[in-house]
């Protein structure tokens, strides 16, 4: 009888000792695992790695995570990754099989287990076009100042020391009283424009953002009312489709030259076509927008002006008619943007007019997206919180 308890004893403290050496193991498989599906999801997301890649790259952690730790006294299975791309997750697991030392008298010869660890990379990219205003109003130190600011938010969103490429994309549409669409002026339009310049489109969809190669084709100058519109005038800047090159983008702001009135509404709608994935076809394969609602991607427009919204083609020619009209086309393409969960920001800078200011504040997202600049560096200002709310919206879960 004593012989017997005393074996139940014995056994009983050795499958506890089997145990916590089993557990020891678990631990340490849990945190290579963990260690590797972390490393591989970050690879995943800021390098742009394949498929074949985040696996060896979760492989080669986990192997540099296990070195000493167990192989003397564990088996470990095949390592498994599974990629989600559309949640940025990467889940890696492998099976352990650890020797008993007491549980074989029992019967017992191994321990086994699986071990599974996943992560999330959640950082998230960033499609973002800028309308802004290089009328005549704006000559001077104010486009200078406009240049800065711009300038400062390229470098806030693109550093320099990047880890990634294409991770945030910027597009820029400048405006005057018409956009000029420069090399894609020719798909607007069909192949109708001369000087490069487009006007709304020729028939519906204003406030829309349907592609030109489904029917939406821009009218150009000899349309509607430009023909007896003395406000009409083509910008020498070009829009330039969505980049994360640094130098091409300040290139194109350095460009900027001031002159005409105010087609705001253009500039909105040219700003919104840069990242809708309905223009996807018109872009180059570079610049070509994700869809909307990606969960791995904000989309944003920043609005600048610094009056009100004076010339339209759709309407009759006349101050009151072009003001109203351009006033109503920027209201629709704002919601309409905002309808896509298009984050939108307004700016003001030096402006006067309240029809023009109650614009933009409508227009903006909410009133923490409305700014009001009244001189240089309060515009910078202004462009650097942007930059800044984008920044962190893109590290937020």
């Amino acid at each position: 009888m004593f012989a017997l308890s005393f074996m139940i004893i014995f056994l009983g403290v050795g499958l506890a000792i089997d145990t916590g050496r089993a557990m020891h193991v678990g631990n340490k498989i849990a945190n290579a695992l963990d260690a590797a599906a972390l490393a591989a999801a970050k690879g995943m997301r800021e390098q742009g790695l394949s498929d074949d890649e985040v696996r060896q790259l979760a492989g080669a952690y986990f192997e540099e995570n296990m070195k000493g730790h167990v192989s003397s006294y564990a088996t470990l299975g095949t390592l498994s990754v599974q990629i989600d791309r559309r949640t940025s997750t990467v889940t890696v697991g492998t099976d352990a099989d650890v020797p008993t030392i007491f549980g074989r008298l029992a019967g017992l010869n191994t321990l086994s287990f699986p071990k599974t660890a996943a992560a999330t990379y959640n950082i998230r990219d960033i499609e973002v076009g800028l309308a802004l205003d290089v009328t005549g109003s704006m000559s001077g130190s104010k486009i200078e100042d406009l240049k800065g600011a711009a300038r400062d938010l390229v470098d806030i969103l693109i550093p320099d020391q990047r880890t990634s490429s294409r991770k945030v994309r910027i597009g820029l549409a400048p405006y005057a009283a018409t956009v000029n669409a420069g090399p894609y002026a020719r798909i607007a339009t069909g192949n109708r424009s001369v000087d490069g310049c487009v006007l709304e489109r020729r028939t519906g969809n204003l406030d829309g953002d349907l592609s030109p190669l489904n029917g939406g084709l821009f009218g150009v100058r000899g349309d509607g009312n430009s023909r007896g519109n003395g406000q009409y005038s083509c910008p020498r800047a070009e829009i330039q489709p969505i980049t994360d090159d640094k130098t091409v983008l300040k290139a194109s702001i350095d460009s900027f030259r001031t002159g005409g009135f105010t087609g705001g509404h253009l500039g909105a709608a040219w700003a919104w076509y840069l990242i809708s994935p309905n223009w996807a076809s018109v872009w180059p394969s570079e610049s070509t927008p994700v869809a909307y609602r990606d969960e791995r991607t904000i989309k944003a427009l920043i609005l600048m002006t610094d009056g009100e919204f004076n010339t339209s083609y759709s309407a009759g020619v006349g101050g009151p008619a072009q003001v109203s009209e351009s006033f109503r086309r920027a209201d629709g393409v704002c919601r309409n943007a905002k309808g896509e969960q298009v984050i939108i920001y307004t700016i003001g800078f030096k402006l006067r007019d309240a029809s023009a200011i109650n614009a933009l504040r409508t227009c903006a997202t909410s009133i923490g997206h409305f700014f009001l600049a009244e001189n240089g560096e309060e515009l910078r200002a202004a462009f650097r919180t942007i930059a800044t709310n984008l920044a962190n919206l893109r590290l937020a879960n």
